[in-house]
């Protein structure tokens, strides 16, 4: 899927560097180009070597020295959808140049709704291109049991109230649900408590 390099993403600057040892590290910056700030504790990891690593105060980061050959990476934040990027390292003998890498990032968030008397939870997504995409609240096996959005989305910022019912109308009982959000390759997954109260 092509998404286009505008409104909220991630920037991260992934750069080859020589090391010492013959080989060379991935290193960056994430960035949230909506706010124009820096994301702190956002996780970076090499998938291949199951290695993690977080951004610092400034939204830097930077991995151990990596051998020659390609790896998954994995950025991920809360309130925004995990992406991944195939990197390809080259050791001392390869090519030293800079390489950029610009990824959208699609913000994905569930909180309580400001008005506590009608007990609901906002959803509110940002997608910045065309796209078909489902949203869904899962029982604690999975099982959808409220379908959210399921439709053609033409890009921009969505906000949804979900009530505590199900497809059916009925109001859940208490306990821990998932809210999962996909769009073609693209998988993510918030837990979402119910108190299984209406309120009026």
């Amino acid at each position: 899927m092509h998404l286009p390099q505008k409104a909220v993403f991630f920037f991260i600057s992934i750069c080859l560097l020589f090391s010492f040892s013959n080989a060379q590290i991935i290193s960056g910056k994430i960035i949230d180009a909506l706010s124009k700030t820096s994301i702190v504790n956002a996780k970076v990891t090499i998938v291949d070597l199951k290695k993690e690593y977080l951004t610092d105060s400034t939204g830097f980061y930077k991995t151990d020295s990596l051998k020659k050959g390609n790896y998954s990476v994995r950025f991920e934040s809360e309130k925004y959808i995990k992406q991944s990027r195939s990197v390809k390292v080259f050791d001392s003998k390869g090519v030293t140049g800079a390489k950029d890498i610009v990824i959208d990032v699609m913000l994905f968030n569930i909180t309580s709704d400001i008005d506590q008397a009608r007990g609901s939870k906002e959803i509110k997504y940002y997608f910045p291109s065309h796209a078909d995409i489902i949203i869904e609240v899962c029982g604690p096996d999975g099982k959808s049991v409220r379908t959210v959005y399921d439709r053609s989305h033409r890009g921009g910022m969505r906000t949804f109230l979900w009530d505590g019912a199900d497809d059916k109308g009925k109001i859940l009982a208490s306990g821990t649900y998932s809210c999962k959000f996909k769009s073609g390759n693209l998988f993510t997954c918030r837990t979402l408590v119910w108190n299984g109260e209406q309120k009026n």
